[in-house]
Parts: C-alpha cells; sequence; structure tokens
C-alpha cells in the first residue's frame, strides 16, 4: 500500500512513511491543545489553527491512549456462540497500521460473509476474569476490498501531497536555486559540471572579496 501512495506522490516509500508519522503527531498534540486566547468558557478542546488539522479529522475516531476491539459472533444456523477476543495497542501504534491489520485480516476471510461487530472502547477497569457479555452482531456491509483499500490510500495522499506542498512553499529563493541548478548539472557530462562548478566558485569568491572591502 505504501508503494502506491510513493507512486502517487511521486516519492519513496520511506519519506512518505515519514511524512506521513509526522503528520500524525502533530494532529495528535494539537488536539490536546487548551483553546487559545480569552473569553472562552467552553473549555473545548481540539480547536487548533494548524493548516492541515482539517484534514485529518477521520483521526478523531481512533485518538486514544489505547484501543481494545470486541468481536461478537453470531452463527448462521440461528445458535448463538459468543467468543471474545481483546487486542490492545501501545499508544504509539499507527491507527493507520493497526486499520491495515484488521483490513488485511478481514480480506483473509472474505471468501464468506460474516456477521462481525467491532467495538472500539478504551481500556477499562474489568479484570480479565469477568464475564464477557455478548452483543447481537450486525451483518457487515458489504463492500469490496478494492473499495476499503482506496479510501484509505486517498486519505494518506490526500495529507502527505498538503504536507509536500507545505514544504515546498517554505523554502528559500536559494534553496529553490541550489535545486535546480542541481538538476541542470545531472544532465551535464563532467567536463561541462567542472566547467559550472569553477564559475560558481569564481563567483562566490568575487563576492566574498566585495563584502570584506565595504
Amino acid at each position: 500500500m505504501w508503494k502506491e501512495v510513493a507512486t502517487k506522490l511521486k516519492s519513496d516509500v520511506t519519506t512518505v512513511k515519514k511524512k506521513w508519522r509526522n503528520l500524525r503527531d502533530t494532529f495528535y498534540r494539537e488536539s490536546k491543545k487548551p483553546p487559545s486566547g480569552t473569553g472562552n468558557e467552553t473549555g473545548e478542546e481540539g480547536q487548533s489553527s494548524w493548516t492541515w488539522f482539517c484534514h485529518l479529522q477521520f483521526l478523531k475516531d481512533v485518538n486514544a491512549p489505547l484501543q481494545t476491539y470486541e468481536n461478537s459472533i453470531i452463527e448462521e444456523d440461528g445458535n448463538r456462540e459468543c467468543t471474545r477476543e481483546q487486542v490492545t495497542f501501545p499508544e504509539n501504534t499507527s491507527e493507520v497500521e493497526i486499520f491495515i491489520q484488521n483490513e488485511a485480516e478481514s480480506a483473509e476471510n472474505s471468501t464468506t460473509p460474516i456477521q462481525i461487530v467491532e467495538v472500539q472502547k478504551p481500556v477499562s477497569s474489568r479484570t480479565l476474569g469477568s464475564t464477557p457479555v455478548c452483543t447481537k452482531g450486525l451483518k457487515r456491509p458489504k463492500q469490496s476490498i478494492e473499495d476499503r483499500w482506496g479510501a484509505v490510500i486517498d486519505k494518506i495522499t490526500d495529507a502527505a501531497s498538503q504536507s509536500q506542498v507545505s514544504v515546498v512553499a517554505e523554502e528559500s529563493a536559494a534553496s529553490l536555486f541550489g535545486r535546480f541548478l542541481t538538476k541542470e548539472m545531472e544532465k551535464m557530462s563532467d567536463d561541462e559540471q567542472d566547467e559550472v562548478k569553477f564559475a560558481v566558485f569564481n563567483a562566490l569568491q568575487t563576492v566574498k572579496k566585495a563584502r570584506l572591502n565595504k
């Protein structure tokens, strides 16, 4: 999946993952900040002026220190069988990684329709020995694997591409010129590159001497 996102952004997988982690972590920090200014009596959290905050609102649904998933399955013959499986993820686990893992496991068993309920809760104070409570299963709406993966890829691509635009906008004119010069020199032969380097070196020396003489 990361390769597909990287291809859309014309970047590499490592860079895309790093940008996504930075966006996710910044979103969580901004969500936890108290409202700025005075006169705000509502005390609402999660209000931020960060440019990309509104684009990552979908992360709020999984923004909890620990997530526990409980599954209840109803068999087709009408006999109810309750199974309880709790999987707790660390606080620093990527919500996208959790979603991808769940989708991958679901895809492996997608040959036959199943009835399953997934409830996300923070870890409670209940002991592991407590009696699990069965809840009636709901049929998951039919959705192709391609549609589910496509939704995840589109969200990551949108967030990462907007981050890329922000980085380019903050680059200085000198940095942009340096990138332009590098790309042009990559098209040249070794002799031509040496000429350009020599010319740039002479220009730098001239500017430095003029600065010292002022």
